[in-house]
């Protein structure tokens, strides 16, 4: 992680969240449970070929503000979804080529705001304007403390 700065790939703007969920209904989409067959949270895909994981969320934080990229306006979103050390996290530049990678490391403090998680959990609370609360724009570097 000692090259994050260097000037040949840009400065780091968004992190890079591709997370593998177990159990997508212990989180809340607009105050409802998720659903584990068929969740209705955005950004999530259904995972092919995954025995461990039914679905994939995919989010893009701006690492200033914590927006996330392309979400719906007006959801409201309390996820607590277990990840443990199979997510992929990735540091992109202000045109989303990626920086550096991590895979498979458990989840970074910056996507604990809301429990401490244990680096097993994604908990994190996205509000109706897509900004996720509590975020502090951290160094890139504190990012991945584990």
């Amino acid at each position: 992680m000692n090259d994050l700065f260097a000037s040949d790939k840009g400065q780091p703007a968004y992190v890079k969240a591709v997370l593998p969920t177990r159990f997508p209904q212990d989180s809340r989409l607009n105050g409802e449970w998720d659903d584990e067959q068929n969740p209705k949270m955005p950004l999530t895909t259904k995972s092919v070929g995954d025995a461990w994981a039914n679905h994939t969320m995919t989010l893009v934080i701006d690492i200033e503000s914590g927006k996330v990229q392309d979400w719906n306006e007006g959801d409201v979103a309390e996820i607590n979804n277990k990840v443990v050390d199979m997510g992929i996290y990735s540091i992109l530049n202000k045109d989303g080529d990626e920086i550096t990678v991590i895979e498979g490391d458990y989840v970074p403090d910056a996507l604990q705001i809301d429990d401490e998680g244990y680096g097993d959990y994604v908990h994190i609370t996205i509000q109706g304007d897509g900004y996720i609360k509590k975020w502090s724009p951290l160094k890139v570097q504190e990012l991945y403390k584990r």
